[in-house]
């Protein structure tokens, strides 16, 4: 069996104190590492190397991309702005006195905060059935005004005249058209009520003029005058405050 020495396979040892065993890929060679430079004076320092050698470097904090925080002294509950150069501490607006505000709001004139009364809403004791109204300083509870909105048995009619609030009208123009008015100063809630008592109003008709008001039908149309011309026709209206609601 041949004898096989170990140094016709490791390159000689001699002379190599801290090198590494090296191949590339036929012979291998002691190569020696090289040495980290000296670390004395050098704390908090990095390793670099320009392809040939290292050396210890310092960190150049004008050139990190974390920019330093301003100092924090003195500005206790202040909070960090940026402009998108310099980063500055800022005080954080603080809120006016809370002390005796209960209920009310913060409202800002964009300069100044200060705490705002919420208007509070008029006693509602004893004011069962009435609407919230406003005059634009102070509201207040109001009753609604039904007054001739309570429909009662219709009166006969065959003459011109001027409705009263609340009249039921049975018309009768068999011998002619007729002409009317409507209440002059009607309330919120007023109605009058028309209605064809022969069946003639195709053919005589019943003019109804609004007394310095209008008319407003339910498609949104408006007028001064409203004219009842089919035959059988029961016509109702009721103010709203501004205009003859037609139903």
């Amino acid at each position: 069996m041949p004898i096989i020495r170990v140094d016709t396979i490791l390159p000689s040892q001699l002379g190599q104190p801290g090198e590494y065993l090296r191949t590339d890929g036929t012979t291998i060679s002691w190569e020696p590492a090289d040495a980290l430079p000296s670390q004395s004076g050098n704390a908090n320092k990095f390793l670099k190397t320009d392809g040939t050698s290292s050396s210890w470097d310092t960190v150049d904090h004008t050139h990190s991309h974390a920019d330093e925080l301003p100092t924090q002294t003195g500005q206790s509950g202040e909070y960090l702005q940026t402009d998108g150069t310099t980063a500055t501490w800022e005080p954080v607006d603080a809120l006016p006195t809370q002390t005796g505000q209960s209920g009310e709001f913060l409202q800002t004139d964009g300069t100044t905060a200060t705490w705002e009364p919420v208007d509070a809403l008029p006693t509602q004791t004893g004011q069962a059935g009435e609407f919230l109204q406003t005059n634009g300083t102070t509201a207040s509870w109001e009753p609604l005004n039904l007054s001739g909105a309570t429909e009662h048995g219709f009166s006969y009619v065959n003459a011109a005249q001027t409705f009263a609030a609340s009249l039921r009208a049975l018309i009768d123009t068999t011998a002619s058209a007729l002409s009317f008015n409507m209440p002059a100063s009607p309330t919120l809630g007023d109605t009058v009520r028309c209605a064809d008592a022969a069946g003639t109003m195709a053919t005589n008709y019943a003019t109804i003029d609004g007394n310095g008001n209008t008319f407003t039908t339910s498609a949104g149309a408006t007028d001064t005058q409203f004219i009842i011309n089919t035959n059988g026709a029961d016509v109702g209206f009721v103010w709203n405050g501004s205009t003859w609601r037609i139903y």
